[in-house]
Protein backbone atom coordinates (compact mmCIF):
# COMPACT_ATOMS: atom_id res chain seq x y z
CA UNK A 1 0.00 0.00 0.00
CA UNK A 2 1.40 3.49 -0.71
CA UNK A 3 0.17 5.76 1.88
CA UNK A 4 0.42 9.98 1.16
CA UNK A 5 1.26 11.82 4.33
CA UNK A 6 0.54 15.38 4.69
CA UNK A 7 3.75 17.42 6.26
CA UNK A 8 3.68 18.22 9.87
CA UNK A 9 4.14 21.80 9.36
CA UNK A 10 3.51 24.01 6.78
CA UNK A 11 4.99 27.08 6.11
CA UNK A 12 7.59 29.02 4.37
CA UNK A 13 10.72 31.19 4.12
CA UNK A 14 9.57 34.65 3.61
CA UNK A 15 7.84 37.22 6.06
CA UNK A 16 4.12 37.10 4.33
CA UNK A 17 3.96 33.11 4.40
CA UNK A 18 3.79 33.33 8.39
CA UNK A 19 0.13 34.03 7.61
CA UNK A 20 -0.77 30.91 5.93
CA UNK A 21 1.64 28.91 8.29
CA UNK A 22 -0.06 25.72 9.47
CA UNK A 23 0.91 22.89 11.93
CA UNK A 24 -0.18 19.59 12.13
CA UNK A 25 1.40 17.93 14.82
CA UNK A 26 -1.47 16.85 16.61
CA UNK A 27 -3.74 15.71 14.01
CA UNK A 28 -0.73 12.95 12.67
CA UNK A 29 -0.50 12.01 16.41
CA UNK A 30 -4.08 11.28 16.68
CA UNK A 31 -4.17 9.87 12.91
CA UNK A 32 -0.94 7.48 14.46
CA UNK A 33 -3.28 6.77 17.24
CA UNK A 34 -6.21 5.28 15.16
CA UNK A 35 -3.39 2.86 13.70
CA UNK A 36 -2.61 1.59 16.70
CA UNK A 37 -5.76 0.72 17.68
CA UNK A 38 -6.29 -0.82 14.81
CA UNK A 39 -2.82 -2.87 15.12
CA UNK A 40 -1.72 -0.94 12.30
CA UNK A 41 2.30 -0.56 12.15
CA UNK A 42 3.88 1.89 9.73
CA UNK A 43 6.77 0.76 7.43
CA UNK A 44 7.72 4.45 5.64
CA UNK A 45 10.24 3.85 2.53
CA UNK A 46 11.37 7.68 1.11
CA UNK A 47 11.17 6.33 -2.70
CA UNK A 48 12.70 9.15 -4.15
CA UNK A 49 16.27 7.82 -2.33
CA UNK A 50 18.84 9.99 -1.70
CA UNK A 51 18.01 13.56 -3.91
CA UNK A 52 20.40 16.44 -3.80
CA UNK A 53 19.03 20.07 -4.49
CA UNK A 54 18.37 21.11 -7.67
CA UNK A 55 21.96 23.49 -7.46
CA UNK A 56 23.71 20.03 -8.21
CA UNK A 57 21.30 18.32 -10.91
CA UNK A 58 24.19 17.85 -13.69
CA UNK A 59 21.40 19.09 -16.45
CA UNK A 60 21.61 22.56 -15.17
CA UNK A 61 24.26 24.83 -16.09
CA UNK A 62 23.67 27.40 -13.35
CA UNK A 63 23.21 29.96 -16.11
CA UNK A 64 20.71 31.56 -17.33
CA UNK A 65 19.60 31.91 -20.80
CA UNK A 66 21.81 34.92 -20.97
CA UNK A 67 24.85 33.10 -19.87
CA UNK A 68 24.82 34.73 -16.03
CA UNK A 69 25.46 32.66 -13.15
CA UNK A 70 21.90 32.30 -11.67
CA UNK A 71 23.88 32.23 -7.67
CA UNK A 72 21.21 34.81 -6.72
CA UNK A 73 19.39 35.77 -3.53
CA UNK A 74 16.27 34.60 -5.13
CA UNK A 75 18.09 31.20 -5.95
CA UNK A 76 19.00 30.66 -2.25
CA UNK A 77 15.26 30.63 -1.27
CA UNK A 78 14.40 28.37 -3.79
CA UNK A 79 16.98 26.38 -2.72
CA UNK A 80 15.92 26.64 1.22
CA UNK A 81 12.37 25.69 0.45
CA UNK A 82 13.70 22.49 -1.18
CA UNK A 83 15.61 21.38 1.57
CA UNK A 84 12.40 22.44 4.39
CA UNK A 85 10.12 20.64 1.80
CA UNK A 86 12.27 17.39 1.66
CA UNK A 87 13.10 17.51 5.74
CA UNK A 88 9.20 18.26 6.13
CA UNK A 89 7.94 14.68 4.36
CA UNK A 90 11.09 12.87 5.83
CA UNK A 91 9.46 14.00 9.40
CA UNK A 92 6.23 13.07 8.57
CA UNK A 93 7.36 9.26 7.30
CA UNK A 94 9.29 8.92 10.48
CA UNK A 95 6.93 10.08 12.71
CA UNK A 96 4.32 7.54 11.55
CA UNK A 97 6.85 4.86 11.61
CA UNK A 98 8.38 5.62 15.21
CA UNK A 99 4.73 5.97 17.00
CA UNK A 100 3.45 2.71 15.54
CA UNK A 101 6.21 0.86 16.07
CA UNK A 102 7.64 0.71 12.69
CA UNK A 103 10.54 1.82 10.80
CA UNK A 104 11.33 4.69 8.10
CA UNK A 105 13.37 3.62 5.47
CA UNK A 106 15.95 6.76 4.08
CA UNK A 107 18.11 5.38 1.08
CA UNK A 108 18.54 3.91 -2.36
CA UNK A 109 18.13 0.46 -1.46
CA UNK A 110 14.34 0.30 -2.08
CA UNK A 111 14.44 -3.64 -2.30
CA UNK A 112 16.02 -4.27 0.91
CA UNK A 113 14.18 -2.10 2.63
CA UNK A 114 10.65 -3.52 1.39
CA UNK A 115 12.30 -7.08 2.31
CA UNK A 116 13.22 -5.80 5.86
CA UNK A 117 9.71 -4.48 6.36
CA UNK A 118 8.01 -7.79 5.02
CA UNK A 119 10.59 -9.96 7.16
CA UNK A 120 9.92 -7.91 10.40
CA UNK A 121 6.23 -7.18 10.13
CA UNK A 122 5.86 -11.44 9.55
CA UNK A 123 6.07 -11.91 13.69
CA UNK A 124 5.41 -9.90 16.80
CA UNK A 125 4.40 -9.78 20.25
CA UNK A 126 0.84 -8.58 21.08
CA UNK A 127 0.64 -7.31 24.88
CA UNK A 128 -2.48 -6.24 26.24
CA UNK A 129 -2.46 -2.81 28.19
CA UNK A 130 -4.90 -1.61 30.62
CA UNK A 131 -4.55 1.97 32.19
CA UNK A 132 -4.66 1.95 36.02
CA UNK A 133 -5.58 5.37 35.40
CA UNK A 134 -9.14 5.94 34.48
CA UNK A 135 -9.08 9.66 34.90
CA UNK A 136 -10.17 10.11 30.73
CA UNK A 137 -8.92 14.19 30.55
CA UNK A 138 -7.99 13.36 26.78
CA UNK A 139 -4.13 13.68 27.30
CA UNK A 140 -1.12 12.22 25.31
CA UNK A 141 -0.08 9.34 28.07
CA UNK A 142 3.85 7.82 27.29
CA UNK A 143 3.85 3.64 27.03
CA UNK A 144 7.76 2.33 27.40
CA UNK A 145 8.47 -1.37 26.64
CA UNK A 146 11.44 -2.69 28.21
CA UNK A 147 13.48 -5.97 27.64
CA UNK A 148 16.08 -7.37 29.68
CA UNK A 149 17.77 -9.15 27.31
CA UNK A 150 20.96 -6.67 26.30
CA UNK A 151 21.39 -5.76 22.76
CA UNK A 152 17.60 -5.56 22.01
CA UNK A 153 15.51 -2.83 20.26
CA UNK A 154 12.21 -2.37 21.31
CA UNK A 155 9.58 -0.89 18.74
CA UNK A 156 6.03 -0.30 19.48
CA UNK A 157 3.61 2.15 19.85
CA UNK A 158 4.73 5.30 21.71
CA UNK A 159 1.66 5.56 23.87
CA UNK A 160 -2.33 7.05 23.29
CA UNK A 161 -4.39 9.40 24.23
CA UNK A 162 -6.34 9.06 27.60
CA UNK A 163 -10.25 9.20 26.31
CA UNK A 164 -12.60 6.54 27.28
CA UNK A 165 -13.18 4.57 23.78
CA UNK A 166 -15.94 3.07 24.20
CA UNK A 167 -17.89 5.85 26.01
CA UNK A 168 -16.85 8.92 23.18
CA UNK A 169 -17.99 6.47 20.12
CA UNK A 170 -21.85 5.78 21.46
CA UNK A 171 -22.04 9.56 22.89
CA UNK A 172 -20.62 10.89 19.42
CA UNK A 173 -21.88 9.09 17.06
CA UNK A 174 -25.97 7.81 18.18
CA UNK A 175 -27.06 10.34 15.02
CA UNK A 176 -24.18 9.38 12.78
CA UNK A 177 -26.16 6.16 11.64
CA UNK A 178 -29.31 7.76 10.53
CA UNK A 179 -27.47 10.97 8.61
CA UNK A 180 -25.11 8.39 7.01
CA UNK A 181 -28.12 5.80 5.59
CA UNK A 182 -30.29 8.86 4.87
CA UNK A 183 -27.52 10.71 2.27
CA UNK A 184 -25.85 9.68 -1.00
CA UNK A 185 -22.50 9.68 -0.50
CA UNK A 186 -20.06 6.86 -0.58
CA UNK A 187 -21.05 3.79 1.73
CA UNK A 188 -19.27 3.04 5.32
CA UNK A 189 -17.72 0.06 5.41
CA UNK A 190 -16.72 0.34 9.24
CA UNK A 191 -19.37 -2.91 9.79
CA UNK A 192 -19.57 -5.05 6.36
CA UNK A 193 -22.97 -6.92 5.83
CA UNK A 194 -24.65 -8.37 2.63
CA UNK A 195 -28.51 -7.62 2.72
CA UNK A 196 -31.54 -8.59 0.16
CA UNK A 197 -35.37 -7.86 -0.10
CA UNK A 198 -38.04 -10.60 -0.35
CA UNK A 199 -40.58 -9.66 -2.60
CA UNK A 200 -43.46 -9.50 -0.51
CA UNK A 201 -47.14 -11.39 -0.34
CA UNK A 202 -50.34 -9.29 -1.16
CA UNK A 203 -50.69 -6.83 1.72
CA UNK A 204 -47.44 -7.99 3.10
CA UNK A 205 -44.47 -5.66 4.53
CA UNK A 206 -41.10 -6.01 2.95
CA UNK A 207 -38.72 -8.10 4.67
CA UNK A 208 -35.46 -6.85 4.33
CA UNK A 209 -32.63 -9.56 5.70
CA UNK A 210 -28.73 -8.78 6.63
CA UNK A 211 -26.55 -11.16 7.49
CA UNK A 212 -23.61 -9.38 9.50
CA UNK A 213 -19.66 -9.65 8.81
CA UNK A 214 -18.96 -10.78 12.49
CA UNK A 215 -15.66 -10.37 12.06
CA UNK A 216 -16.58 -6.82 11.89
CA UNK A 217 -18.51 -7.06 14.76
CA UNK A 218 -17.38 -6.59 19.06
CA UNK A 219 -18.16 -9.06 21.00
CA UNK A 220 -18.23 -8.57 24.95
CA UNK A 221 -17.23 -11.78 26.68
CA UNK A 222 -19.57 -12.49 30.02
CA UNK A 223 -19.38 -15.54 32.45
CA UNK A 224 -22.63 -17.25 32.47
CA UNK A 225 -23.71 -20.06 35.36
CA UNK A 226 -26.71 -22.32 36.23
CA UNK A 227 -26.84 -24.19 39.54
CA UNK A 228 -23.36 -25.33 40.35
CA UNK A 229 -22.30 -25.68 36.85
CA UNK A 230 -19.07 -24.15 35.90
CA UNK A 231 -19.59 -20.66 34.55
CA UNK A 232 -19.54 -20.57 30.90
CA UNK A 233 -18.04 -17.69 28.83
CA UNK A 234 -21.20 -16.45 26.80
CA UNK A 235 -20.34 -13.42 23.81
CA UNK A 236 -22.45 -10.51 23.96
CA UNK A 237 -22.99 -7.96 20.64
CA UNK A 238 -25.82 -5.71 20.08
CA UNK A 239 -26.25 -4.00 16.73
CA UNK A 240 -29.00 -1.41 15.61
CA UNK A 241 -30.33 -1.55 12.27
CA UNK A 242 -31.84 0.74 9.74
CA UNK A 243 -33.79 0.97 6.62
CA UNK A 244 -35.17 3.95 4.68
CA UNK A 245 -37.10 3.84 1.72
CA UNK A 246 -36.61 6.67 -0.62
CA UNK A 247 -39.18 7.25 -3.71
CA UNK A 248 -37.92 7.94 -7.23
CA UNK A 249 -37.96 11.85 -6.80
CA UNK A 250 -35.48 11.23 -4.01
CA UNK A 251 -38.45 12.16 -0.81
CA UNK A 252 -38.54 9.71 2.08
CA UNK A 253 -41.57 7.48 1.92
CA UNK A 254 -40.78 5.62 5.26
CA UNK A 255 -38.20 4.47 7.10
CA UNK A 256 -37.85 1.29 9.99
CA UNK A 257 -35.03 0.74 12.89
CA UNK A 258 -34.79 -2.41 14.88
CA UNK A 259 -31.94 -3.50 17.88
CA UNK A 260 -30.95 -6.97 18.57
CA UNK A 261 -29.10 -7.37 21.57
CA UNK A 262 -27.75 -10.67 21.51
CA UNK A 263 -26.27 -13.10 24.42
CA UNK A 264 -24.94 -16.13 22.92
CA UNK A 265 -23.56 -19.47 24.33
CA UNK A 266 -20.35 -21.24 23.20
CA UNK A 267 -22.03 -23.20 20.30
CA UNK A 268 -24.49 -20.30 18.44
CA UNK A 269 -21.61 -18.04 18.88
CA UNK A 270 -18.82 -19.89 17.07
CA UNK A 271 -22.74 -20.50 14.29
CA UNK A 272 -22.40 -16.55 13.88
CA UNK A 273 -18.41 -16.03 14.03
CA UNK A 274 -18.42 -18.30 10.66
CA UNK A 275 -22.08 -18.23 8.98
CA UNK A 276 -22.58 -13.94 10.31
CA UNK A 277 -25.25 -12.20 12.44
CA UNK A 278 -28.61 -12.66 10.77
CA UNK A 279 -31.29 -9.85 11.41
CA UNK A 280 -34.94 -9.23 9.62
CA UNK A 281 -36.12 -6.22 9.39
CA UNK A 282 -39.89 -5.40 8.16
CA UNK A 283 -40.51 -2.27 6.59
CA UNK A 284 -44.82 -1.31 4.97
CA UNK A 285 -44.36 0.36 1.92
CA UNK A 286 -46.82 0.82 -0.69
CA UNK A 287 -46.78 -0.15 -4.84
CA UNK A 288 -43.98 1.60 -6.25
CA UNK A 289 -39.99 1.67 -6.65
CA UNK A 290 -37.94 2.55 -4.07
CA UNK A 291 -34.10 3.08 -3.08
CA UNK A 292 -33.57 1.58 0.36
CA UNK A 293 -30.65 2.55 1.96
CA UNK A 294 -29.83 0.52 4.83
CA UNK A 295 -27.36 0.58 7.71
CA UNK A 296 -26.01 -1.05 10.98
CA UNK A 297 -24.46 -0.06 13.34
CA UNK A 298 -22.28 -1.69 15.90
CA UNK A 299 -23.40 0.15 19.40
CA UNK A 300 -20.41 -1.39 21.49
CA UNK A 301 -18.06 0.45 19.63
CA UNK A 302 -20.20 3.60 17.18
CA UNK A 303 -18.89 2.00 14.35
CA UNK A 304 -21.50 1.41 11.41
CA UNK A 305 -21.43 -0.06 7.39
CA UNK A 306 -24.34 1.07 4.99
CA UNK A 307 -25.64 0.42 1.57
CA UNK A 308 -28.32 1.14 -1.17
CA UNK A 309 -30.63 -1.56 -2.46
CA UNK A 310 -32.75 -0.96 -5.21
CA UNK A 311 -36.97 -2.33 -4.97
CA UNK A 312 -40.25 -2.51 -6.85
CA UNK A 313 -43.30 -3.22 -4.89
CA UNK A 314 -45.58 -4.62 -7.65
CA UNK A 315 -49.32 -3.43 -7.58
CA UNK A 316 -50.92 -6.89 -6.84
Amino acid sequence: MVFEWIPIAVTGLNPEDMETARTYGEKLRTTTNLLNDAHVAIYSIDAAGLLGASISDPSKSGRDATGRIVLTVEANRNLAKEDFARMATNDTLERAADDTGGRFFHGNDIANSIAVSLQEAGSYYLLAYYPTNKKWNGNFRQVRVRVNRPGLTVRSRQGYFAVDVSRSRKDSRQDDLKAAVSSNVLPSTEVTFMARALPPPRNADLIVEFVVDSSTVSFQTTAFSEGNASPVARQSCSLSFEVQAYKRDGKLAKAAVQTANADLEPPTYERIRKMGVPMKVAISLAPGQYSLHLGVRDNHTGLFGTAELPVEIENK
